[in-house]
């Protein structure tokens, strides 16, 4: 789409896209059923795939030579003129982002919305769109640079892919590169071990189930009821949300912890979460029958 010359490599060899490559760039070098063993002549960037170990020969030959070594997401920021929010996390994150995607769209903006969720990160550069909304793989996240987002979140911690990672240290230090350049880090007060990844000195935002201090986001008890809220202003009803479970509390809390950093309304913010009825097979409630309501 800009006009750029590149060359294609693939550890298989009939990969999935070649066809689309074929037709898009016609003159274009692929290079199929294995890595090349050394970067060719007039090379100056490397993209790689999420999939592609950092320690495949042909990156780390690429980094000894001073070949700058970049991923999709990097060429994503280099294009991007729009604020950018970013989220992660073991578990939640397409929850959260497909929330925080809702809130965004009551609030009249024209969301971006993809990364590891649906559409390529370079794809929504096509949207023209008033905010974008990235979520992000640990794998994706290892071999970024820094991220500018408006608001980054890390939303939990568990021991999770260490068949690629191997050890959860190196899984963590993945997932904290997403706070390494951001204006304001979203954390979670009920992650521990998640909150102790945000740089020194990073200004924060912090959301957890139990009652907020001013300017936080959690749960506060008011009569018999208890309501999301920002300090002492409750913005929706927890008995008026689609979704059940403590977890979703969770989610959505981290959904306008993330929206807030835009300046979106309380209003806004409601409209979104009671709209949000939960992506498939994710406690999502389907018709009752005979009075047993039905999980998915």
């Amino acid at each position: 789409r800009r006009g750029l010359s590149a060359m294609f490599a693939d550890t298989r060899a009939a990969p999935t896209g070649i066809i689309d490559i074929r037709r898009a760039m016609p003159e274009a070098d692929i290079h199929t059923g294995s890595m090349p063993t050394h970067i060719p002549a007039g090379v100056s960037r490397l993209v790689v795939s999420p999939g592609l170990p950092l320690e495949t020969p042909l990156i780390q030959k690429a980094q000894q030579q001073g070949v700058e070594v970049l991923s999709d997401i990097d060429l994503f920021v280099e294009e991007c003129t729009q604020p950018l929010l970013a989220v992660t996390g073991s578990n939640g994150k397409s929850t959260v982002t497909s929330m925080l995607a809702a809130i965004l769209d009551a609030a009249g903006r024209k969301v971006g919305a993809g990364g590891n969720l649906g559409p390529a990160a370079l794809d929504l550069l096509e949207l023209d769109a008033d905010v974008y909304l990235l979520e992000l793989s640990s794998f994706q996240l290892e071999r970024s640079r820094k991220l500018p987002a408006t608001a980054a979140v890390i939303l939990n911690i568990a021991t999770d892919h260490l068949d690629h990672h191997v050890t959860a240290k190196r899984y963590a230090a993945a997932k904290a590169r997403i706070y390494r350049a951001c204006h304001t880090a979203v954390v979670n007060r009920d992650a521990p071990a998640a909150m102790a990844l945000v740089p020194s000195g990073a200004p924060q935002l912090s959301f957890g189930l139990d009652p907020p201090d001013a300017g936080q986001w959690g749960i506060r008890a008011v009569d018999t009821r208890e309501f999301i809220a920002r300090g002492v202003d409750c913005v929706v009803a927890v008995n008026q949300l689609p979704l059940i479970g403590r977890h979703n509390l969770a989610n959505a809390l981290a959904a306008c912890a993330m929206a807030s950093a835009l300046d979106v309304p309380g209003a806004a913010m409601r409209r979104g979460l009671m709209a949000f009825h939960g992506l498939p097979h994710r406690m999502q409630t389907v018709p009752t029958a005979d009075g047993i309501s039905w999980i998915d």
